[in-house]
């Protein structure tokens, strides 16, 4: 089969939004060449501009990089990326349904794509998130086709923020294989981010992609119920977080940190995948009762607003933060957006500040102002959504609302500093 002049034997990396970006941009800093696609075309003209999908540091330059030295290269079509690359990655950033599981058919796409056009003996790097057993039907697949294509899943554990950081020096890379050659071939091909990968099957590295997020997870859910249990009985939640961090059997960077439920599709997915393979075997009960907890916890700040302001109906209502956390502009799956449609249809005239998050939809609703002053200017409360850096740095005495509340839905104000200006604190921070 040719190859087509300028990628040879490269790698060729199908999805460009988030993990595709970044993954594009890691590749070529360690010298390979890389030709990217995507079905969308908007994708497709970011990354040929040197333009990550989502605001990552460090990104666009590592991407520019890349185009400047002709290690970069995008085309319109999902054939011509496979078949003259010895290696096609699959970074889709696996879409979610209603039920918050995956559901994606460009993967199954894709990887008709592969088995069609790909070289003998090309090998398919599967990233993107798929429920446990989608990986051994796909390899299964590909032996049918007899031409010695090989499949092995890297599982991304990128955290947004700080995502090509993780690429480049991972602290653990798993890589599920079912044979053993496969796994060499990965591993090469890893070795300069990681000489010390771990190998597993193809079924153990896709459930320990979900029960590290749903791990995460119910650290997630579990700090927040405490810190609602610690305020009930009178005591610091600061203080008895801090504590079980130092037990040497969890971990001082444990994510134990009462603050915001966890929205974004990550954890939602694999924790609802492992619902549903419970359900198949009769044990979805623990599953079940972290999307229950964090559900609840999500409309905190509404039932904080509603308690303290009775109807919202007419009210002014600033809120600050859009993303699902701080460092990053995706709003894809955002807890705050969800807020911010849920004051809307109580009848409330929203202003929103972030100054990360991508653009929304204009038949939102809502006005997006440049700076917490603006966004505050005579609200009848505050609803503080993601932990904006740029908080920390607030004079809140110089702010002009209307009424001074602060409701605060992700522990991303200092309490002591809001109180001492004057400010009514609704939220789970301790004195």
């Amino acid at each position: 089969m040719s190859h087509p002049t300028g990628y040879e034997h490269g790698i060729a990396v199908v999805g460009l939004w988030h993990l595709g970006c970044v993954s594009a941009a890691a590749w070529t800093s360690v010298g390979r060449r890389v030709v990217g696609w995507d079905p969308d075309p908007t994708l497709r003209a970011g990354l040929a501009a040197g333009e990550g999908a989502v605001v990552e540091p460090g990104l666009d330059d590592a991407l520019r990089s890349g185009l400047g030295r002709g290690l970069l290269t995008v085309v319109d079509d999902a054939d011509t990326a496979i078949a003259g690359a010895a290696v096609t990655h699959l970074t889709f950033d696996t879409e979610i349904g209603s039920d918050g599981e995956p559901h994606d058919p460009r993967l199954d796409h894709a990887i008709s794509h592969f088995a069609a056009a790909a070289a003998d003996g090309a090998l398919l790097l599967v990233s993107s998130q798929v429920p446990v057993g989608t990986c051994r039907r796909w390899n299964n697949l590909l032996k049918g086709e007899q031409r010695g294509l090989r499949l092995a899943h890297v599982p991304e554990n990128l955290r947004l923020g700080r995502s090509l950081e993780d690429f480049l020096h991972p602290d653990r890379l798993l890589i599920g294989a079912d044979e053993q050659e496969t796994f060499a071939q990965a591993a090469e091909l890893f070795a300069p981010f990681s000489t010390e990968p771990m190998r597993m099957g193809l079924a153990a590295a896709e459930m320990a992609k979900h029960a590290t997020n749903a791990y995460l997870a119910l650290c997630v859910a579990f700090a927040n119920d405490l810190a609602w249990l610690a305020v009930a009985a009178g005591a610091n939640p600061d203080e008895v977080a801090a504590g079980l961090r130092a037990d040497p059997r969890v971990s001082p960077s444990a994510p134990l940190r009462p603050g915001a439920a966890f929205s974004g599709a990550t954890l939602t997915r694999d924790v609802a995948t492992l619902r549903s393979l419970g359900e198949r075997c009769g044990r979805p009960e623990l599953f079940e009762a972290i999307l229950a907890s964090n559900d609840r916890h999500a409309a905190v700040a509404l039932t904080w607003l509603e308690d303290a302001l009775g109807s919202l109906e007419g009210m002014g209502l600033a809120v600050a933060g859009l993303t699902y956390k701080a460092g990053t502009s995706t709003l894809r799956e955002s807890l705050p957006l969800r807020v911010v449609s849920q004051l809307l249809e109580r009848g409330a005239t929203v202003k929103v500040w972030d100054p990360e998050a991508e653009a929304f939809e204009p038949s939102l609703g809502v006005t997006r102002v440049p700076s917490l002053e603006a966004c505050v200017r005579d609200a009848d409360a505050l609803v503080v959504m993601t932990a904006l850096p740029q908080l920390a740095d607030t004079d809140w005495s110089t702010l002009r609302p209307t009424r001074r509340l602060v409701v605060d839905g992700c522990r991303g104000v200092d309490r002591v500093a809001v109180e001492a200006a004057g400010w009514s604190y609704r939220g789970l921070a301790g004195g």
